[in-house]
């Protein structure tokens, strides 16, 4: 009787974390915020969700980062083949407020198998690359 009344209590302990961690993460985004697209450490594209438009704020070797639509953007990334260093998709989708790299030439496609992101939980991020994609709150208030 001991034994089942500790079975209990452990699944019950268990689901009651389960639930509270699912709701802190699903809960944490915050509206009016902005996907903040990085490489090395700077901010190179920010993709406003409000504006539906993706700004490139830095601008490396051979123009790119560049737009290829509305909502597409590519990057240089830092894996290379051979000796040519390969390119990076990073896809918008404005209406459901989520962004995902589309199409890398990492060997493992982590990022590309991690699908859409929408700012809950960790970062997206292409190590091979140097690439992360991080959501943060908007700089400009939109009440003003």
């Amino acid at each position: 009787m001991k034994k089942y009344l500790k079975d209990i209590f452990l699944i019950s302990f268990v689901i009651i974390i389960g639930v509270t961690l699912f709701f802190i993460l699903k809960v944490n985004k915050v509206e009016g915020s902005n996907a903040y697209i990085y490489y090395k450490n700077e901010v190179y594209a920010i993709v406003d969700f409000q504006k539906q438009k993706i700004e490139i704020t830095t601008t490396i070797k051979d123009g790119y980062p560049k737009l290829t639509s509305e909502d597409e953007i590519v990057l240089l990334g830092d894996y290379k083949k051979g000796d040519q260093k390969t390119y990076v998709y990073i896809q918008a989708d404005f209406e459901l407020e989520k962004i995902r790299i589309r199409k890398d030439e990492s060997p493992y496609q982590i990022a590309v198998n991690r699908g859409w992101y929408d700012g809950n939980g960790l970062p997206l991020v292409s190590a091979p690359n140097s690439i992360s994609i991080i959501f943060k709150k908007s700089e400009v208030d939109s009440s003003v």
